[in-house]
């Protein structure tokens, strides 16, 4: 599968960006492995690293939204697999996203709110 040097490029530096903001600023080991082998060009291990390790970046949404968006789904590897339990699991992490957006909203709202008062 020929996927194009920008593409590895943008993929790295997504990933890498969402991953040092988790853990109180550790990070996700596993997606520092993506994006190690990303760096190297080297696109068919990275895809492997996120198929083996996915039940470690699920805890992330975010990030994991970003790996599907270039790997396609954990399973097959397709990009919008129509496979049902791979429908299933977009699902919950649109879910998951929203509530966590909103989550977010909420915390911003309080903090002004009490940065006002």
């Amino acid at each position: 599968m020929f996927v194009s040097k920008e593409t590895i490029e943008s993929a790295s530096r997504k990933l890498f960006s969402q991953q040092e903001q988790k853990n109180d600023g550790r990070g996700v080991t596993c997606v520092r492995a993506i994006c190690t082998y990303l760096d190297r060009g080297d696109f068919n291990s990275a895809r492997t690293v996120f198929q083996g390790e996915g039940d470690k970046i699920r805890a992330y949404p975010d990030i994991e939204a970003t790996c599907i968006k270039y790997f396609g789904c954990r399973s097959h590897g397709k990009h919008n697999c129509n496979d049902s339990l791979c429908i299933a699991m977009r699902e919950h992490m649109h879910k998951k996203l929203f509530v966590d957006s909103l989550r977010q909203t909420a915390d911003d709202v309080t903090k002004a709110h009490k940065q006002n008062t």
